[in-house]
């Protein structure tokens, strides 16, 4: 969000390098280190999450496809607020449904906060990255929506819901 207020293609690709690093890690973390001992799919998960670290990467290393939009619009409003929501509200959710404070999901660390704050980053790039980086976030909204869901979590629809969001907003 600093970087995204700085505003121009340095700080957008500074921006996009570092969620590179952050998705690469939620994959190696989280799915590899963690989740692959539950569940066979993770491994998959976590060459989609490597996959989206690799078209960061990729945007952030080429000068002209990404930079941060000058004008303020609501678009980017609520962008901010996804960002926001992810990296300080999203944490709170577990302690609200009662569960203990370790299982909290934090951004950077688990994927259901990583892909909330990447849909309202993508949504701060210009069109054509933005079509780039959305697909494999709402991928994830989807699939996290669709397991919190099968595990009758209360928080279940709230992932859907910003994916289709952040579709919308990408349409409009």
């Amino acid at each position: 969000l600093a970087l995204a207020r700085i505003g121009g293609a340095g700080p957008a690709r500074a921006a996009a390098a570092l969620l590179a690093l952050v998705w690469l890690a939620v994959a190696w973390l989280f799915f590899v280190e963690r989740y692959a001992v539950i569940n066979w799919a993770a491994e998959y998960m976590a060459w989609g999450f490597a996959l989206e670290a690799l078209l960061l990467a990729g945007a952030a290393a080429r000068p002209r496809v990404l930079a941060f939009l000058a004008e303020r619009n609501a678009v980017q409003s609520i962008a901010r607020c996804l960002i926001l929501g992810a990296v300080f509200l999203y944490p709170l959710i577990a302690p609200a449904m009662g569960r203990a404070w370790r299982q909290a999901e934090f951004f950077a660390l688990a994927p259901d906060p990583t892909a909330l704050a990447a849909l309202g980053a993508a949504l701060l790039f210009p069109r054509r990255a933005m079509w780039l980086l959305l697909p494999l976030p709402v991928l994830w909204c989807i699939v996290g929506g669709a397991t919190l869901w099968a595990m009758k979590a209360p928080e279940a629809p709230l992932l859907p819901a910003a994916a289709l969001l952040a579709l919308g907003l990408a349409i409009a």
